[in-house]
């Protein structure tokens, strides 16, 4: 479930005005979970314990590299996530000016994205992303019968943010929007987490951005089990461990259930409560069992995509482009000028520059609107080979 759902009348305000204090929202996400509810800031839990019945976590095994082991996925409609505690909305957010009728207001869940941006002595940017607890989009957990486990989380969402005229002022910020998502992309290249970052006028001397984030966390441990409580607490090995996260299950037929174990949260997750799982498949969106890629190779018989196949695969979100491995934005082949492109497919998010398309050598070309930076897209042919 969105945070931005989460109504602040919902809510038991964690503010020192009102005699409690929380941990700040940029530290770790689980930390702040757990400053939460050590200061006695908390949300009513939404999410329905589900059965718990026991039952053999090993039963089907099978053998990996000598060690029987299940396997088990669970995507995001699997997954029920509580609400917690938003955090005090920032000085410099709460007194910027009312949004104008029809423009995209800054969510909540956020901290100040002005104080997140600044510009270095030589004109390229300095921006630190803010990384919310957001929604699972697909779980992945193996048992072994040495009573060793391997799991896998991965969170997805939308994420938007704003830059007021007076922000950009403050930060000596003069390029236009899409200019400025593209400095920004450049800046957080590292993060691979972050993706699709596209930068637009909001009409009033401010930029809107909006980009795709997908967080992905890897949990190793061990696990035991009281077969007649039907509880089964996993153990965190981890280089920075949490403590041990027992947890209500029920195995019947090829669906394992889980619950955080007395409104525990699941594998000491922010927010994730309760899981169903199920055997792996070919349409998991998963690297799972034998396969050589997700959902493909192996057993599952089809070849692997890449982002040159002509074909939506992958978690492509077009033919060839968008998602994390293909890097281009789709919207940067419709032949149209969107308000983040400086030009019709071109600029801002777009690999391919606008200064590749003027007819003239500048830049860091080799040659007329060839060379250097002129390419057409991240994982296709590369730059442009002038003509000798």
């Amino acid at each position: 479930m969105h945070l931005d759902s989460l109504s602040f009348d919902d809510r038991r305000p964690c503010d020192p005005r009102h005699g409690r204090r929380c941990r700040s929202w940029w530290t770790a996400a689980a930390l702040t979970a757990l400053g939460l509810l050590a200061s006695g800031c908390y949300t009513k839990q939404h999410c329905e314990p589900l059965q718990r019945c026991g039952g053999d976590l090993l039963a089907g095994a099978k053998d990996s590299l000598g060690i029987k082991e299940t396997e088990w996925v669970a995507e995001g409609p699997d997954a029920c996530m509580d609400q917690v505690q938003l955090p005090i909305v920032p000085v410099s957010l709460s007194q910027q000016p009312a949004r104008s009728n029809g423009k995209k207001a800054p969510g909540n869940a956020t901290v100040d994205w002005c104080s997140s941006l600044s510009q270095k002595p030589d004109g390229s940017l300095r921006y630190q992303p803010f990384f919310p607890i957001i929604p699972l989009k697909n779980a992945h957990l193996k048992l072994k019968e040495d009573h060793t486990f391997d799991a896998h989380f991965t969170a997805a969402a939308p994420q938007h943010m704003a830059f007021s005229a007076s922000c950009r002022s403050a930060q000596g910020i003069t390029v236009s929007c899409p200019e400025l998502g593209r400095r920004i992309k450049e800046a957080i290249a590292a993060e691979a987490n972050v993706y699709n970052t596209r930068c637009y006028d909001d009409n009033e001397g401010g930029c809107m951005c909006d980009y795709d984030l997908s967080l992905f966390t890897s949990l190793p441990g061990s696990w035991s089990t009281d077969n007649d409580q039907g509880i089964v607490t996993f153990f965190d090995q981890s280089l920075a461990p949490f403590p041990p996260a027992p947890t209500d299950y029920c195995v019947q037929g090829d669906t394992l259930s889980m619950t955080g174990h007395n409104g525990q949260q699941l594998f000491n997750r922010p927010d994730l409560r309760t899981l169903v799982f199920h055997p792996p498949s070919c349409s998991d969106g998963l690297q799972t069992g034998d396969e050589t890629g997700v959902d493909c190779g192996g057993s599952c018989g089809n070849a692997c995509g890449t982002c040159t196949d002509g074909v939506q695969n992958q978690d492509e979100t077009g033919v060839d482009c968008g998602g994390i491995v293909c890097h281009d934005f789709c919207a940067c082949f419709n032949g149209v000028q969107d308000p983040w492109e400086d030009g019709v497919d071109c600029g801002g998010p777009c690999s391919l520059l606008c200064s590749c398309t003027n007819g003239k050598q500048d830049g860091s070309e080799e040659g007329v609107d060839c060379g250097g930076e002129c390419q057409t897209r991240y994982e296709s042919s590369g730059p442009i080979e002038c003509k000798k």
